[in-house]
Order: structure tokens, then C-alpha cells, then sequence
């Protein structure tokens, strides 16, 4: 597995906390005691969204919170 499961995500995610970590993965895991130990399970960091519009950003935000 890359990565953790994207459903269920808005159990621990709002909109612009995601958006906030899509923007630098790794320095939002820094501040996250729950994301750092998770992020220690995988091979390859998660890479950044910053190149996306804040509108990208919002919608993939919106479209990953709404998975079940």
C-alpha cells in the first residue's frame, strides 16, 4: 500500500485543514502527532499539491471528504 485510505477522511479532516496539508504535506505531518506516526508506515512522502489552484485545491478537498 502507498498511502492510508482515503474514505472515511472527514472523520479527522475539514476542508481547509486538508487544503492546508495538500499544500505541504510534510511540514502539516510535523505538527501532527497522529500524521507523523502514520507517515512513518510508508515508503514515499506525500508529495505536494501547491502547484493546483485554490480552487483545485477546494474541489479535491471537497471530492476526498466526500468519499464514504
Amino acid at each position: 500500500m502507498l498511502g492510508p485510505p482515503l474514505l472515511g477522511a472527514s472523520a479527522h479532516w475539514t476542508r481547509d485543514a486538508l487544503v492546508a496539508y495538500l499544500c505541504d504535506p510534510q511540514g502539516y505531518a510535523a505538527k501532527d502527532p497522529r500524521l507523523s506516526k502514520q507517515g512513518a508506515k510508508y515508503f514515499q512522502p506525500m508529495p505536494t499539491f501547491k502547484m493546483l489552484a485554490p480552487q483545485e485545491l477546494a474541489s479535491l478537498a471537497d471530492h476526498v471528504l466526500q468519499l464514504p
